[in-house]
Order: structure tokens, then C-alpha cells, then sequence
């Protein structure tokens, strides 16, 4: 990404005088602050989870449970999971609420 690249994201809004109160909302992830400027754009910053907060999220996302406790091998998985998710939220969100539709094994 470029700063430049931010305007295709740049909308006009005809329907209402409120940008704010638009039923049309756009999100976007980025690591780079105040990308889009002012205005109607909301910056949440949301931090870096912990590894045992990662796993956490992820199994309780995806509907799991690490029988056997830190040594199974959803545990395991679990690690490897949130780590290629770089212990995003966000990612972790997404993966897991993928992995609870799947019925395979990780």
C-alpha cells in the first residue's frame, strides 16, 4: 500500500447531509495511521493480542476445545494458527469463525 492508493476509498456521499448517519459503511485495515485523513473516517486501534490470548480467541471462535490441555493437538495447531495470523484480532476473528463452518481437521 501507498498513501496515494487511499483515494480510490475516498466515497461521495449524496444520500444524506450526516455522512455519519450513511447505511453505507466501509472497512478498512491498515498499519499505517490517519491514512484516509479526517473527516468521516473512524480510526480504531486495536493492539496485538498475546499469544495465550490469541489461542483463546481462536478456540472460542471456532467453537473448540484443547482436550488434553496444553498438549494437544488443537493446542498445538492453535499456536501455529494465530501465529500466521501475526495475533491479529481480527485475523484470528475471521479464521475462526471459518474453521467453526468447517467440520474437517485443522
Amino acid at each position: 500500500w501507498r498513501v496515494e492508493d487511499a483515494k480510490w476509498f475516498i466515497f461521495e456521499n449524496n444520500f444524506s447531509p450526516n455522512l455519519r448517519d450513511s447505511p453505507y459503511k466501509v472497512l478498512i485495515t491498515t498499519r499505517v495511521p490517519g491514512l484516509l485523513g479526517t473527516g468521516t473516517v473512524q480510526e480504531v486501534f486495536v493492539r496485538i493480542l498475546s499469544e495465550h490470548e490469541a489461542v483463546k480467541l481462536l478456540l472460542s471462535t471456532s467453537g473448540r476445545r484443547p482436550y488434553g490441555g496444553r498438549s494437544s493437538a488443537v493446542f498445538n495447531q492453535s499456536k501455529l494458527v494465530v501465529k500466521g495470523c501475526g495475533n491479529s484480532p481480527l485475523g484470528i476473528l475471521l479464521v475462526g469463525s471459518m474453521l467453526r463452518n468447517n467440520n474437517r481437521n485443522w
